[in-house]
């Protein structure tokens, strides 16, 4: 499984959904974002790539294309995408709390401006980058060095 890749493509989320959207200010508001967020589980839910064999990653990436403009940053892509991952964490069967963001990559593309991409694949270790304890505060470093 060390090669294997699952691609999902699916529109970009609801802007209601990103960490920088203003707050709905009514109650039809709130259940509108409601709505958004539980249609984007849906789409996802509903994978038929993994045409019924069993796939367990643990990693993935989010690749946003654009057209013009600025992309959306980090927080604001990840939070757009939060729905669409809980839904494919549950059509793959797994939690999604074992999958680790790899990153988000942004591509200028003037034909698949309005999609983005789920990349799931399956990565050995535990993912650490740093392998010593850190330092529980800048003084406490300065003081080994």
């Amino acid at each position: 499984m060390n090669n294997e890749y699952l691609t999902v493509v699916l529109p970009h989320g609801p802007k209601v959904l990103s960490a920088n959207a203003s707050v709905p200010k009514t109650a039809r508001g709130l259940q509108v974002a409601a709505q958004k967020k539980q249609k984007a589980k849906r789409a996802a839910r509903t994978l038929q790539c993994l045409g019924g064999r069993k796939f367990r990653p643990n990693r993935y990436l989010i690749r946003w294309f654009y057209k013009y403009g600025e992309p959306p940053d980090d927080d604001n892509a990840v939070a757009r995408c939060k729905a669409y991952l809980d839904g494919a964490a549950s059509a793959m069967g797994i939690n999604d709390v074992v999958l680790r963001l790899r990153g988000v990559e942004r591509v200028k593309d003037m034909k698949r401006w309005k999609e983005l991409e789920l990349v799931f694949w399956y990565e050995e270790g535990d993912g650490t980058v740093f392998h010593e304890k850190p330092a529980r505060n800048c003084e406490e470093k300065e003081k080994e060095i």
